[in-house]
């Protein structure tokens, strides 16, 4: 059983404050903020701004934020100047004076709007579907489409998948289908860049994983403290916590030690 991150604070703190410089990896959707029926209205919540706010003035502490919502969305729905935003599932970062997109997926941003187009068409039919492109990847949510046709758009799907001559690769979770371009570029190189760009190279990585289908992201990234929010089968993880409001308690404890 993985152990509650609020049982062992004294033992997450005493890794904290030995080191050189604090790296905090916070998933948006499910960690910070629950993951709702209503995708769209998702935002941080005042008391939850402030914090973010009080730990990117501390000199030694740095913030990034990811998604696999695109980094100008994710940056409305966060609000905090000094946070480093992750978009696309790291594929996109912007932040600590830089920006970045993995030249792979740059490389596909025209064969992803093409195929973006064609699932528009083959999802018209369907009432209450959503199709988001995000730039480097696209979602479809099929949450408000009549149950008798869930089928009938997991079908057309993979058919357009199919028909593209470019590698693509299918995730997801319930009433959601993500769709990336087949890179080899991980939330753990995303992070890894971050500590470049940042001069911390040294930092130590607090990776907080509320994505559902995460788990297995954020293996490589052992070297830190990875956190699960919510139920985990994830054997890389040391802590856990119930949920966003779990995860604001930590990060409000957080900001307390280091001021």
């Amino acid at each position: 059983m993985v152990p509650r991150l609020l049982g062992a604070l004294q033992e997450v703190w005493e890794r904290t404050v030995t080191a050189p410089h604090l790296l905090l990896c916070l998933d948006f959707d499910g960690a910070l903020v629950p993951v709702a029926e209503d995708t769209a209205s998702a935002s941080v919540s005042d008391p939850l701004r402030e914090t973010l706010e009080a730990l990117t003035c501390e000199e030694q502490v740095s913030v990034a934020v990811f998604s696999g919502r695109s980094c100008a969305d994710l940056r409305e729905r966060v609000g905090v100047f000094g946070v480093i935003y992750a978009g696309n599932h790291g594929l996109e970062i912007t932040g600590c004076g830089a920006s970045f997109v993995e030249p792979t997926a740059a490389e596909v941003r025209e064969p992803l709007r093409a195929l973006a187009a064609d699932l528009a068409a083959r999802l018209q039919p369907f009432a209450g579907i959503r199709l988001e492109d995000r730039g480097l990847s696209l979602s479809i949510s099929d949450r408000l489409v009549s149950g008798s046709d869930a089928e009938a758009v997991r079908r057309a799907v993979h058919a357009a998948l199919a028909s593209t001559s470019h590698p693509f690769v299918l995730t997801g979770r319930r009433h959601v289908y993500e769709i990336r371009p087949r890179v080899y570029w991980t939330k753990a190189d995303a992070a890894a860049w971050i500590k470049g760009c940042l001069g911390h190279l040294d930092a130590l990585t607090i990776h907080v994983v509320g994505d559902p289908a995460a788990d297995s992201a954020v293996s490589a990234t052992v070297e830190g403290i990875v956190v699960k929010v919510g139920p985990t089968n994830n054997a890389t993880a040391q802590y856990s916590l119930g949920g966003p409001a779990e995860v604001q308690a930590f990060l409000d404890w957080l900001a307390d030690r280091v001021r």
